[in-house]
C-alpha cells in the first residue's frame, strides 16, 4: 500500500518532473506549522528535495494551522513573487 500512494507524492516523484518544474514562472509552496494533518511536514521534505535539484520555488511556513484563512496572504506572497496582477 505504502508503496502505491508514493507513486503519487510529491516529496518521491519530484525527480521525475524536475524538468518541467525547472520552466514553471512560479512554484510556490506554502503550509501552517501547525497543520493537523502534518503536512507541513512533507511540504518542508518537498522543499529540501527542490533545493537538492536546483529548482527554483517559494516556500513559506506560516505559525498557525491551514483550517485559518488566509487567502490574502497567499496572493500577497505570489505577487512578491511575481505572479499574478
Amino acid at each position: 500500500m505504502l508503496a502505491q500512494w508514493r507513486q503519487f507524492d510529491p516529496v518521491f516523484i519530484v525527480e521525475r518532473y524536475a524538468d518541467a518544474l525547472r520552466r514553471l514562472s512560479l512554484l510556490y509552496i506554502e503550509c501552517g506549522s501547525s497543520d493537523e494533518f502534518n503536512l507541513h511536514l512533507g511540504s518542508r521534505m518537498l522543499a529540501r528535495r527542490l533545493n537538492a535539484l536546483d529548482i527554483a520555488h517559494r516556500y513559506e511556513e506560516f505559525q498557525m494551522d491551514t483550517r485559518i484563512p488566509h487567502t490574502a496572504t497567499v496572493f500577497r506572497s505570489a505577487r512578491q513573487c511575481g505572479a499574478g496582477p
